[in-house]
């Protein structure tokens, strides 16, 4: 399995003598030299050649290591691929994840939106982190297609740029494991850092004061959801969890509430789900005298929106629900706050 490294230039493909610094071409002033290898490995059933060539390494050093671990992956059997970017993560690789449905939407949102457009004609062995990077630079300037950010403009915001680089990751590492690539390109590129994404949701994030509060429970007080409202304020939980709670977690003569399953939203559809067992998801909270009249009365409004409501009513146990008793979507909720 005889291979061979060498200088390549990486805008017209050129190959370049070792002491070269140019590939010669006049069109090209400022030259993006990189290394490669190429390896041959035997003739096909028609006869001809059969070569596999890796280009993108920055050191002559980086590509022989490569052409190593190449040569040691093919005698253990994994055989080189032509499946391009965008099969590997549409075809491959999302029908196979393991996650939420809602997680698993997410990434495949990102990967039809924002990957698969830029860099989905790669080959899947020939992609490297200088590509990467180009697509994250780009997604910076020119990621939105919907609507313009006051602040970013037309370009995604650091955060979302981290998570589709953790999301594509995570792709190759699995990539890796089906043999189907030597190495993770992602370990090569460089996202947006975690200090600049963290800084800018620190910067995002609103911080109410207690006066602010308590002016918006005042305002909220003749609201028929106030309950939800006043709970939001006094026991800190979430979105999804409140849509999700039931009368069944909630105990008034204890004065506990027990947070144990969470709401979201995928596709204009509700999905529940058991909150897994750890302190910051599923916990009780002790409830104040004040939450357990707010939520006594509560229950009493709703009860005669049912009785109202007769036959039309659509309540499966939930604590918050709309006016004819169905069920809250987590984004209404948003809504409504803003509003």
């Amino acid at each position: 399995m005889p291979g061979n490294v060498f200088k390549r230039c990486r805008g017209c493909g050129r190959r370049i003598k070792p002491k070269q610094r140019s590939c010669g071409n006049p069109k090209r002033k400022n030259p993006n030299i990189g290394w490669a290898f190429v390896i041959d490995l035997g003739r096909r059933g028609d006869g001809k050649r059969r070569q596999v060539l890796r280009t993108g390494f920055e050191t002559k050093g980086e590509a022989e290591r490569a052409l190593d671990e190449f040569i040691d992956q093919s005698r253990k059997g994994v055989e080189p691929t032509s499946i391009t970017v965008e099969e590997y993560l549409l075809e491959k690789w999302l029908p196979r994840t393991r996650t939420s449905e809602k997680t698993r939407t997410d990434r495949e949102t990102h990967m039809r939106a924002y990957v698969v457009p830029r860099i989905g004609g790669f080959k899947l062995v020939d992609l490297t982190g200088e590509e990467l990077n180009e697509m994250y630079d780009d997604l910076a300037v020119r990621g939105r297609t919907q609507r313009r950010d006051p602040e970013l403009g037309w370009g995604l915001s650091p955060t979302t740029i981290r998570r589709i680089h953790t999301q594509l990751h995570k792709a190759f590492n699995d990539a890796m494991r089906w043999g189907l690539i030597i190495r993770n390109p992602c370990d090569r590129a460089d996202p947006p850092s975690t200090t600049e994404v963290k800084a800018r949701a620190l910067a995002s994030r609103t911080v109410y004061t207690w006066e602010q509060l308590q002016r918006f429970v005042r305002a909220a007080a003749e609201d028929r959801l106030f309950a939800m409202w006043q709970l939001f304020v006094t026991t800190g939980m979430r979105r999804s969890e409140m849509a999700a709670l039931r009368w069944d977690h909630v105990d008034l003569e204890a004065a506990m509430l027990s947070v144990v399953r969470g709401a979201v939203e995928v596709s204009g559809k509700v999905y529940e789900k058991e909150l897994p067992k750890s302190s910051s998801s599923r916990r009780a909270i002790e409830l104040a005298p004040a939450d357990v009249d707010v939520l006594r009365l509560h229950r009493k409004l709703q009860e005669e929106e049912a009785k109202t409501a007769q036959e039309a009513w659509k309540h499966k146990g939930h604590v918050f629900t709309s006016s004819v008793g169905g069920r809250l979507y987590p984004p209404d909720i948003t809504k409504m706050w803003v509003s």
